[in-house]
């Protein structure tokens, strides 16, 4: 996997948990977008890539997991680039796949208590289906015994809430390429900038009750 550092890093490029303003807590401990790929599939992870402030949030199931910094960053905005370059990360990738069997297959525990903090104008948004129980204005939670069935859900359930003003943002523009880019409205475009670089510019918190 290549993934970002979570949702409140202070000094990782660009730090999200798969949308801004989007964070998730498993037991009480945040959790990656790692984390939940990897109990997603039940596989072992063999491998992770990304900014050198990720490795150390790769805890609980996920700690000793092979890891290669491709990028080192002083901030949500400045990074720089690894020294190694390309061969690093074939080299990385080719060890942890002759390696694949001394890694365990990822798993969540057996009770969780899952806890998702957002936008509390979006928590309404949630599907009630999701099974989520509010606990204050931006923090839900539900208690499972199974991953696929109970988190997977209620995750893409959150998720979907949390993706309204991404959608928003983006209605009307296409960004497919970088010449359907530069045909697009220029308004629609300068909206789509302002609101990256609102939230690139603010420091998403780690939590939000």
């Amino acid at each position: 996997l290549g993934m970002h550092p979570r949702c409140g890093t202070l000094n990782g490029f660009m730090s999200h948990t798969h949308l801004p303003n989007f964070r998730m807590a498993l037991d009480g401990k945040l959790i990656t977008e790692c984390h939940e790929f990897a109990w997603d599939r039940g596989l072992p992870l063999i491998g992770v890539t990304g900014d050198a402030a990720l490795e150390r949030e790769l805890d609980g199931g996920l700690s000793g997991t092979p890891f290669l910094a491709v990028k080192h960053s002083t901030s949500r905005t400045v990074t720089a680039p690894a020294d190694e370059g390309t061969e690093a990360l074939r080299t990385f990738a080719r060890q942890c796949a002759l390696d694949w069997s001394e890694r365990p297959a990822a798993r969540p525990p057996e009770r969780f208590a899952l806890e998702i903090s957002l936008d509390p104008q979006l928590v309404e948004h949630i599907e009630p289906a999701a099974g989520f129980i509010r606990q204050s204005e931006a923090v839900v939670a539900l208690s499972g015994t199974d991953w696929q069935r109970d988190a997977q859900p209620a995750i893409k359930a959150a998720f979907a809430a949390a993706l309204r003003p991404w959608i928003a943002t983006l209605d009307g523009v296409t960004l497919s390429s970088e010449k359907v880019m530069l045909q697009q409205d220029p308004e629609k475009l300068v909206r789509f900038r302002e609101y990256l670089h609102d939230w690139m510019t603010s420091q998403d918190a780690a939590w939000v009750v």
